[in-house]
């Protein structure tokens, strides 16, 4: 059966590309709009269109979410430079690969007339061609959902109007994508900490359908011209072609709240109940380390990439770079005072981050006001702030003096 699928693709999209015949009359354009996966990179949906014509033995998924997984594929995608492509596949193809993923599809007929459903497929032959296909891909601003978008408003022209949904007021991308990413709690925290201010921008109501279940609304709400020039609904009809199954939300033993919690403990046990001071270094050690090289990172996302969202992040003032090596000085034996002015300077920063932490112009993930507070107990103790107080006869809060 998939032969068969395939060779009918080939021969399908042979005769589109080549031959210059129309679409028949028995001719339909869909948009095809994919509920959100399991894994990270599918948490939020995507989009396709769908050319369907029985006449010609063709149909047909223009699909602008794929790219070529190359040698250099990691590192085009951390720089920022990673092209996606317009591909096309087989409809049943399509179909099934999310039937095995548990993803639901939605298909929305567009109501067209014979002229607009050739300019459509024309716009998507031209996009075809090997040197138009391939599209630098940015998630905000030029992804799966805005291109078909673009693809329709482009090729239609003022016969269309398109309707953008108005979900709530005052959305940034950043808000926006948090929704998805409920059920992704780590990788809503690492989004959250590449991520800079420019993510917390408002987003239009046009910019939300990067977004493709905004599409989905978007395609329902527009207007078209019949040919007798009057306005009627752009989706004439709407089904769910792929169903999904519902998935039960478990208890995450490992999630960021949880991970935090037992590194907590584990001061309280260490600091509080064994005293250790050896102990207390070596969580310092690997804290600081650990959260330094996040700060390298976010230099590295910011200065060195191609991200235009991950600039101007204000999480580099907790995520200090310095922490990374200053955190392995912990064991000389003779703290000079640059060391000791590090520790001032890096606890008054990260005090008045705290003290600042909700007038910001970047919206924080909770998560890390709580490993802030964590950090500035620790800077605390290293400059013996806390030996004069009750506090003090505990080793989490008075571990050493710096001369």
């Amino acid at each position: 059966m998939i032969k068969k699928w395939v060779l009918l693709f080939f021969l399908g999209i042979s005769f589109l590309v080549h031959s210059q015949n129309t679409l028949s009359s028995q001719s339909q354009v869909s948009v095809l709009t994919v509920g959100p996966g399991e894994d990270l990179y599918s948490i939020f949906g995507h989009t396709a269109i769908r050319i369907k014509d029985d006449s010609l033995n063709v149909d047909v998924v223009f699909n602008y979410g794929t790219f070529e997984f190359s040698d250099d594929f990691y590192v085009l995608f951390a720089m920022g430079k990673l092209n996606y492509k317009l591909d096309t596949e087989p409809f049943e193809v399509f179909k099934d690969a999310y039937i095995w993923e548990n993803r639901w599809v939605k298909e929305q007929l567009l109501n067209l007339t014979q002229s607009q459903k050739q300019k459509i497929l024309d716009a998507l032959l031209i996009n075809y061609r090997p040197e138009n296909k391939y599209y630098l891909y940015d998630f905000f601003y030029d992804n799966c959902s805005t291109r078909p978008r673009d693809i329709i408003e482009t090729a239609l022209g003022p016969e269309v109007q398109l309707v953008y949904p108005q979900p709530k007021p005052d959305s940034s991308f950043r808000d926006l994508t948090d929704v998805y990413l409920v059920q992704q709690s780590w990788g809503d925290v690492g989004i959250d900490l590449g991520l800079g201010s420019p993510s917390d921008v408002l987003a239009t109501e046009k910019h939300k359908t990067f977004l493709p279940d905004y599409l989905l609304t978007s395609l329902s709400l527009s207007k078209i011209k019949d040919a007798n020039g009057t306005w009627i609904p752009l989706v004439s009809a709407q089904q769910e072609i792929v169903p999904n199954d519902p998935i039960q939300t478990e208890f995450d033993p490992l999630s960021p709240f949880m991970v935090f919690f037992y590194l907590l403990l584990l001061y309280l046990l260490v600091g509080v109940i064994l005293q250790s001071s050896v102990l207390l270094k070596i969580l310092d050690s690997l804290l600081f380390s650990v959260v330094g090289l996040a700060g390298w990172l976010i230099i590295f996302l910011w200065f060195v990439t191609d991200h235009n969202t991950t600039q101007n992040n204000f999480n580099l003032l907790w995520c200090f770079p310095l922490l990374f090596p200053f955190g392995l000085l912990l064991w000389v034996k003779s703290q000079g005072k640059t060391i000791r002015r590090f520790w001032i300077f890096i606890l008054a920063l990260n005090g008045l981050v705290i003290l600042t932490w909700y007038l910001l112009p970047q919206k924080m993930n909770p998560y890390y006001l709580a490993f802030a507070l964590l950090l500035a107990a620790r800077y605390a103790s290293y400059l013996g702030i806390w030996d004069n107080t009750p506090l003090g006869r505990f080793k989490f809060f008075s571990l050493q003096k710096l001369s």
